[in-house]
């Protein structure tokens, strides 16, 4: 795998065997991360969903009509924040139309109905529940601060564009699995769930919040070798406003709570051997993979926590996760890519569906 390694030095680092495993992902550090292994990589999200998470491989045919489907929900509403729309105050109206297909597109999605990706009366009913959440904000601002919990239900919304089943609190259960020899717990703040949640692996996507309030000052996390490496090419970056510069770092101490929930949750996701995350702070959005083989995953669970520095595994049998650029699902250009996103894990899920 080509990219570049970026290394830090380790002398500050702790020995791992001497640190206790939280029984909540929320508290968890960098250290326990270099304690399984786990290497940290920057990939292209179309990479991460085609040929990490692949449920199945499409198509030509398939991607085809999937950009076509792209193209008919290229809507013209484009900020980047929800402090700089300017509709307040009685204009739901004219916003509601920035969210909504012209004639053109109308008709393609009526065509591709059959395409199990976009449902055009299901859409337009989406379409207009998300404005309303919209136009209900940002009636209320600058008086009332657009919440956490805001930000989720507008993404959950952007979810259900595409007909995603989704869960959120207080439908949400703690989940639990054994990690290190500990019983670990982790709650999502939104599931993308097969409609029968009560099967062995329901989970289509875990989604989760990583925002400015969270602890970045955690020590400095020991480095292994290709730990960290940037495989997403020459992408140019958005051209739209940075987002928060928690998310805008490339510091994998970032990553360390958000892949300690998808290691929980690994047990119930669609795909045996890796599963898929969405991470969000405010309106931006970043994609992410984890991938475990079972025997990795194994050893994981049952490895002492107070053994050797680290798991007993071969280079190539280290859990390896993945995550995209930061996305704005409120302008224009990166909605794109994000429903790009969205529509490929949607058809991959269907036609998986279908067959198996």
């Amino acid at each position: 795998m080509s990219g570049t390694s970026h290394e830090k030095s380790t002398t500050d680092s702790p020995n791992t065997s001497d640190i206790d495993i939280p029984s909540s992902t929320h508290e968890w550090s960098p250290h326990l991360i270099d304690k399984l292994g786990i290497r940290i990589f920057k990939e292209d999200v179309l990479k991460i969903i085609l040929k990490r998470w692949c449920l199945l491989r499409l198509s030509s045919k398939s991607l085809s009509k999937v950009d076509t489907l792209v193209s008919a929900c290229d809507f013209k509403f484009d900020y980047d924040a929800i402090e700089n729309i300017p509709e307040r105050k009685g204009k739901f109206e004219k916003l509601r139309k920035k969210w909504s297909p012209d004639e053109n597109q109308v008709l393609t999605l009526k065509l591709h109905k059959n395409e199990s990706i976009v449902n055009m009366d299901w859409l337009i009913v989406k379409l207009h529940e998300l404005s309303f959440c919209l136009h209900s904000i940002i009636t209320e601002m600058p008086k009332r601060a657009v919440s956490e919990q805001k930000y989720c239900t507008l993404f959950e919304k952007f979810l259900q564009l595409f007909c995603f089943n989704t869960l959120s609190p207080p439908f949400i259960t703690t989940e639990k699995t054994l990690i290190l020899g500990r019983t670990i717990s982790s709650q999502a703040d939104i599931i993308c769930s097969r409609l029968d949640t009560s099967s062995d692996r329901p989970i289509i996507c875990v989604c989760e919040t990583i925002s400015e309030k969270e602890d970045v000052l955690s020590p400095p996390r020991k480095k292994m070798k290709s730990d960290i490496q940037d495989t997403s090419g020459t992408e140019e970056p958005s051209q739209q406003s940075n987002p928060s510069s928690r998310l805008n770092t490339e510091d994998p101490n970032l990553w360390t709570q958000h892949i300690a929930n998808l290691l929980v949750h690994l047990d119930k996701s669609f795909r045996y051997d890796g599963i898929l995350g969405i991470t969000m702070d405010k309106s931006w959005v970043r994609f992410t993979y984890l991938e475990v083989s079972e025997t990795t995953m194994k050893k994981i669970k049952e490895t002492p926590a107070n053994s050797l520095d680290s798991l007993n595994i071969e280079e190539s049998e280290r859990p390896l996760f993945c995550y995209s650029k930061p996305y704005n699902y409120l302008c224009r250009d990166d909605r794109k890519i994000i429903f790009n996103a969205l529509m490929l894990i949607k058809k991959m899920q269907s036609d998986y569906e279908k067959v198996y």
